[in-house]
């Protein structure tokens, strides 16, 4: 059999985390890890890499067979050899006692002089009589250092229903873990990994749907597409098919081959048909097809499984890998009788599934049913599936026929009007060699814009506009090419056109018709949407008129905007105008509006999913929130946005996302998950675009990563690259991270020029990464003027607007002290530092924490020093970034549920992180945890809340 390449482990660190921990409590009493999951979910490999970790002790590993499981002792013979254990023999008729092999196999374990480690595989096969002999072992050795795994299929086996606890005394010391399947995430992570190249979130959850889950499908599927799977303009364009498992198969066939026609033939029929299926249902097609059935004896062959759906028992088949490969063994005419039957039993859009599977030729018929199905699953909000069924009725139609030209304008239309375009790039040259329509020529304005043609979108734009035609269909067309033309002008930095753009936009909506029946086509029905298109116009009017600093223009468009805003409500445009809007108020140092705007929009983001700027704006939101000091909020939004990134139709908020996701761990501490998110949005960056928003932010994350962990000479290089090219438009945050590694580095007189900088207000510097004040107090104490710099610090500390950044204020703060105790003010200094430490700690800081408890520490010079320092340790330290944001939920009373669609994770995570940081923190209940997260909150006493 073809060697199986090896599978990254992935999704599978929090079971290593708790096999280790129970592998630590086993270095002096016994523990046990029950490990569970059906095949493919990767038991073997996971034991693989656990035992790999165990190099402290000895490991004895066995893996029960199944054709020896009704043998007495084979596993116990096994763990005997491996030890030097000699078992008992028969002797005349006396069977064997299990206890006497339990003594054998104990008297070998005291023998040995280092902690053991017993790992059983496959445990549904071991013997009963072995699972005694353990269970006699395992309980006399509860106080000694042994860790004992288990690991098979679910369900009671001899060594889960003997062994239920190993210890008396530690509940935690016995661990069961059931391996859960794998989630559209973990699929994105496995395919980054093999491929080499990202997968969009859409095609990692079709991926997994089709796998059911399983690790080892979805693993040998993405595999499949390393070898066969195209370059690919956009990754949600990716569509990945299961492979055949030639193991399986050959099993599967075994089991056909064996069983009774009737039996067969339910099998097969329950294949074909892969949705649970009505027994009576299943009957009938039988009887169509002239096929006796038998659904009991199908269900004993264990490929199909009956079950209760709503009161009514269906028939469905085990796995989804099982189905295919059933029918991969049925002939090709075969197949389509079953298909045709199946068609003619259902009805709506199975019944259309089945017809598409039955098709064996061209069907014009079947292809414009399938258009009318893609429109009603747009007209719904399916934008999946109304790609999908438009891009099924043009395979039906077939190459070279007369319905292709139709239908291939129909697929380009529903791509754009569901923003699934990157589902279509690969028909770009399709859509050129169609005759010349003006509804054409917007799918292509659409797609040109996204795969970087923006000069051939203009033509493209231009020539909609240009064109005499004065019919209805004619004049919504170009209305909605002209607001696209603004995005593009956008989008090719040629700001000066986009205000009058924009005001021509808004007159062709005047002109266009108002009511989709006035149109001649119907399916162009949803062109009709003034009100969307005025909300984008008006959004990408105040950009440009924000990049040629037109302040009337910008003024007049808030105004309109908010009429807009109260007039009707909410739509997808929304987002646009607000996330466009939120930009503007950031240039003009309102944070207060931009917050509310992308607070607003990162709301209606649950709602609607086909936005232009929606990934953007959660990029955007997620960075206002780490400068204000809301860092849980902060990640876990940025952390939201690198998950959604590769479905977003516009993926210049991807690389954002990823950097901003890298600063609060920058800030924490967290050095390797820094550089790996900076090493992942510039790579990100080098495939698509890279958003104008603050182009800054992966260098400045790596410089706040190396000043966090004392590294100066790091921090100075992270920026040496904006200092040679300084981006525009940013907030230059690079210029307070310089001055401040000049001056640690003893070289304040290369600092001194950069104030300059921060003085002039062309240069665009914000203070959101350090008051000006501070950064003087920095340059001063670094050349000896400690009263001058004193005096500077306290203006950074008491200035009001620097509460809004607490953050650098705190860094401020802990400066301020440390001049203070060089100008012998230690009471002061103490003072400051108290504050420093209340505001590391509740942002989770923990390195500028640390130094600032030794700070206050020194100053005092106190005996308790232990003391002080429990005090004011994070008592959340021990958790992970993934904890807090769980931790701090829980204690804004959200339930799990409310957590899980927060997080965009299952319940089941979020269930697993409650009990480890109730866990971590000795904490019994969540009124406990509420009551700690309530003692390090802000000194306002705002309650930290998750966002998202």
């Amino acid at each position: 059999m073809h060697r199986r390449t090896p599978t990254p482990l992935i999704a599978r660190s929090a079971e290593l985390a708790a096999i280790a921990e129970s592998a630590e409590r086993a270095r002096s009493n016994a523990a046990s890890v029950l490990l569970t999951g059906p095949p493919g979910y990767g038991k073997t490999a996971l034991l693989d890499e656990a035992v790999s970790r165990l190099d402290d002790r000895r490991v004895i590993r066995v893996r029960a067979a199944s054709f020896e499981s009704d043998l007495a002792y084979t596993t116990a013979e096994a763990i005997a050899r491996r030890i030097g254990a000699h078992l008992p023999t028969t002797r005349d008729d006396d069977a064997v006692d299990p206890l006497s092999v339990g003594r054998a196999i104990l008297d070998a374990v005291d023998a040995l002089d280092e902690p053991l480690c017993v790992v059983v595989d496959d445990i549904q096969w071991v013997d009963a009589a072995s699972a005694r002999a353990l269970r006699f072992v395992l309980r006399r050795l509860d106080t000694q250092p042994l860790l004992v795994i288990r690991a098979g299929r679910p369900g009671s086996t001899p060594l889960t229903t003997t062994i239920p606890r190993l210890s008396e005394s530690d509940a935690l010391a016995d661990i069961e873990i059931a391996l859960r399947p794998f989630t559209a995430e973990d699929t994105q992570e496995l395919a980054a990994s093999v491929l080499g190249r990202p997968v969009s979130r859409r095609s990692a959850a079709r991926l997994t749907d089709s796998c059911g889950g399983s690790p080892l499908v979805v693993s040998s599927a993405i595999r499949n597409a390393l070898a066969n799977g195209p370059v690919l303009v956009h990754p949600g364009a990716d569509d990945l098919v299961v492979p055949e498992d030639s193991s399986l198969s050959r099993q599967v066939g075994d089991t056909l081959a064996s069983a009774t026609p009737a039996a067969r033939d339910t099998t097969v029929i329950a294949a074909v048909l892969r949705d649970p299926t009505p027994l009576v249902r299943l009957r009938a097609i039988g009887a169509r097809l002239g096929r006796t059935t038998d659904i009991d004896a199908a269900a004993a062959l264990g490929l199909v499984r009956l079950r209760d759906q709503d009161g009514v028992t269906v028939i469905e088949p085990d796995h989804a890998l099982i189905a295919d490969i059933v029918v991969a063994t049925l002939p090709h005419a075969e197949r389509i009788t079953l298909h045709a039957a199946a068609a003619a039993e259902f009805g709506g859009h199975r019944a259309l599934r089945h017809r598409v599977e039955a098709a064996d030729t061209a069907d014009s018929s079947l292809a414009d049913d399938l258009i009318d199905a893609a429109r009603s699953a747009a007209d719904t909000g399916n934008p999946d599936n109304a790609v999908e069924l438009a891009l099924t009725a043009l395979r039906i139609a077939g190459t070279g026929t007369a319905d292709e030209e139709r239908l291939l304008q129909q697929v380009g239309l529903i791509a754009i009007r569901t923003r699934r375009h990157e589902r279509v790039f690969s028909l770009v040259p399709a859509f050129e060699r169609l005759p010349r329509t003006l509804a054409r020529e917007l799918v292509l304005l659409e797609l040109y814009t996204l795969t970087g043609r923006s000069v051939e979108a203009m033509a493209r734009g231009e020539g909609v506009l240009s064109d005499p035609s004065d019919t209805p269909d004619a004049r919504a067309i170009r209305a909605v090419a002209a607001e696209a033309i603004a995005r593009v002008q956008l989008a090719m930095q040629d700001f000066g056109p986009v205000v009058a753009q924009t005001r021509k936009a808004l007159d062709l909506v005047s002109a266009a018709p108002s009511d989709p029946s006035e149109l001649d086509d119907p399916t162009l029905a949803w062109l009709v949407a003034p009100v969307d298109i005025e909300l984008r116009a008006l959004g990408w009017r105040i950009a440009g008129a924000a990049r040629t600093g037109d302040v009337q223009t910008i003024l007049a468009t808030i105004d309109d905007l908010d009429r807009l805003f109260a007039a009707g409500p909410d739509r997808p445009a929304t987002i646009d105008a607000l996330v466009t809007r939120a930009r503007v108020f950031l240039g003009m140092g309102d944070l207060d509006r931009a917050v509310a705007d992308l607070a607003r929009a990162d709301v209606l983001l649950r709602r609607f999913s086909t936005s232009w700027t929606g990934g953007i704006g959660r990029a955007i939101y997620a960075h206002i929130l780490f400068l204000t000091g809301q860092w849980d909020a902060s990640v876990t939004i940025a952390d939201t946005a690198v998950g959604l990134a590769l479905d977003e139709t516009n993926l210049s908020g991807w690389p954002i996302a990823l950097a901003v996701s890298a600063l609060v761990r920058a800030a924490r501490g967290e050095s390797d998950a820094t550089a790996e998110r900076v090493s992942a949005a510039a790579d990100a960056a080098s495939r698509w675009s890279f958003s104008a928003y603050d182009r800054e932010i992966p260098d400045t994350a790596l410089a706040e990563s190396a000043r966090a962990v004392g590294d100066r000479a790091g921090q100075l290089a992270a920026t040496d690259a904006l200092a040679a090219d300084p981006p525009s438009g940013s907030s230059h945050a690079w210029i307070a991270y310089r001055i401040d590694a000049f001056v640690a580095l003893g070289r304040s007189t290369e600092a001194r020029p950069l104030l300059s900088l921060c003085r002039d207000p062309r240069s665009g510097w914000r203070p959101s990464s350090g008051a000006l004040d501070w950064l003087i107090g920095r340059v001063e104490e670094g050349a000896g003027n400690t009263t001058v710099a004193i005096d500077a610090y306290r203006r950074a500390v008491n200035d009001p607007a620097n509460a809004r950044f607490p953050f650098p204020r705190a860094i401020a703060r802990h400066d301020l002290a440390r001049a203070l105790v060089a100008a012998n003010r230690p009471g002061e200094a103490a003072t400051e530092l108290t504050a420093a430490i209340d505001e590391f700690r509740r942002l989770g800081a923990a390195p500028y924490l640390a130094r600032s408890v030794t700070a206050l520490a020194t100053v005092q010079r106190l005996a308790t020093d232990a003391s002080l320092r429990s005090s004011h340790a994070d008592p959340l330290d021990a958790l992970t970034t993934r904890e807090r944001q769980v931790a701090y939920a829980l204690s804004t009373g959200l339930t799990n549920r409310e957590i899980a669609e927060s997080l965009y994770v299952s319940v089941t995570t979020v269930n697993f992180h409650v009990r480890n940081i109730l866990g971590k923190l000795g904490l019994s209940s969540r009124r406990e945890l509420r009551s700690l997260i309530g003692s390090r909150a802000a000194p306002t006493g705002r309650r930290p809340r998750i966002i998202s």
